[in-house]
This record gives structure tokens, C-alpha cells and sequence, in this order.
């Protein structure tokens, strides 16, 4: 009726019987507790006392409610799929799918050298990375991939670059259980939405649905979110 379902014995009797709305009603409710106090071993009675609190505050934490604050979570909107990018010396550039999208968008400009192409961000790009926060040296390693004639060094940046692709979505959330009387452990399901870079990357990354896990607490003002779970 309310989320008790896997409840049994007198405790789902008692889940049933939880969502008053009349006064007789909870009189029945108290009269089936005071018998039940009396009757029931303490071990048994405190599974009990478990249950009627479980499906309390299932019924306050709807799979509407829990997706709501999950999709508003701070955390979980800035999480973002990456892809890594090294302004350097590239055999073949076109092989190469961040390249090849960040070419096509303008924001690179390609050189052919002996040996390759030197690949580096031009104006557009450098615009691009300050307005949309790409990370900057993500592995400290810049200057780490030296071009092959030590003169070229100084010629063409050697910087790296994580840039994103995509943010996730989310699509539904598909379980909710209470892991103790103020923590719940939610599963959703979810997939990633391209930005205009991600699109040009690829078209298949972004087709399939995944599934992660959020934590939330309970206290004074509500159900909130305390910790999101990886996105792959």
C-alpha cells in the first residue's frame, strides 16, 4: 500500500494499517500495538519497531522525489565525460577523435611538419577552453611529449587538456532502499548528453543507458542528496 510490501506477519498488518486517515483507525492501529508488545519476543518486536519506521519514511521518499533531487544535485550536474587532448606532434591528426572534432568546430589549427602535424588550439579554442572549464594539465605532464627535433619545443605549445563531452542525464530512478532509519540508498538509471563536442566525437558513446547510486540522509528539513556514485 505504501512500500511495505516485503513485510510480514503482524508487521505488514502494521503497514497496512499506517496510513490513517480517521480516528477509529488509529485506534486500531494503537490497540494492535499494545497487543503486540505483549506478545512478541523482544527480537521480534524490534524488527517491528524496524518496519513501521522503514514505512514511514518510504512513504515521504518518492521515486519522483528522489529523481527531482538527484537531477538538482550540485555534484551531480557538474560530473562530466572527458576526453583527453595534447597540443603536440600527431602522426595522423584525422585519426585521432577529439582532435578530429575539435578540428571541425574551428577551435585547432592543424600544421603539417616533418614527421606529422603539429595540432594546436588557436584563438577560438583558447575561448573555448576558458568558457567552458576544460581542465588544464590533468595528468601534469605537460612538455612531457617532446616533438622529435629539440627547435620545434618552443615553436608549438606542449599543453594537455581534459575536455568535456558530455553531462549525464538522468532518465528514472528505479529502486529505493532504507539502509538505516534516516538513509536511503537509491538506484537510477541514466545516460550521457552530448555538448557540441561530444556530438562530433561520437554518435554511439552517448546511445546507451547506464545505471549508478545515490546516498541520501535524512534530518530536520528534508531528504538530501550526500553522495553521488561514479558515472562510467
Amino acid at each position: 500500500m505504501i512500500g511495505c510490501r516485503k513485510a510480514e506477519g503482524e508487521a505488514r498488518l502494521v503497514c497496512l494499517v499506517w496510513k490513517v486517515r480517521f480516528p477509529w483507525k488509529l485506534t486500531v492501529l494503537m490497540a494492535i500495538i499494545s497487543r503486540l508488545i505483549h506478545a512478541l519476543p523482544l527480537g521480534a518486536l524490534a524488527t517491528l519497531c524496524v518496519s513501521v519506521t522503514a514505512c514511514g519514511i518510504l512513504q515521504d521518499l518518492t521515486h519522483t522525489k528522489a529523481a527531482e533531487l538527484i537531477r538538482n544535485d550540485r555534484d551531480f550536474q557538474a560530473r562530466s565525460d572527458r576526453a583527453l587532448f595534447r597540443e603536440a606532434l600527431y602522426s595522423r591528426s584525422a585519426s585521432v577523435p577529439v582532435v578530429s572534432a575539435l578540428r571541425q568546430l574551428g577551435f585547432v589549427d592543424v600544421r603539417r611538419v616533418d614527421g606529422g602535424f603539429a595540432v594546436y588550439l588557436n584563438q577560438r579554442g583558447l575561448q573555448a577552453a576558458e568558457a567552458q572549464r576544460w581542465q588544464r594539465d590533468p595528468y601534469k605532464a605537460d612538455g612531457a611529449f617532446r616533438p622529435t627535433r629539440p627547435q620545434e619545443v618552443d615553436q608549438y605549445p606542449q599543453r594537455s587538456w581534459k575536455v568535456p563531452l558530455a553531462n549525464p542525464e538522468l532518465i528514472e530512478v528505479t529502486d529505493i532502499r532504507i539502509e538505516r532509519s534516516a538513509t536511503a540508498r537509491v538506484q537510477f538509471n541514466y545516460r550521457w548528453k552530448p555538448n557540441e563536442i561530444g556530438r562530433l566525437y561520437s554518435r554511439e558513446r552517448w546511445e546507451k543507458t547506464r545505471t549508478s547510486s545515490a546516498r541520501l540522509t535524512l534530518d530536520d528539513e528534508g531528504w538530501k542528496v550526500e553522495q553521488i556514485g561514479g558515472l562510467s
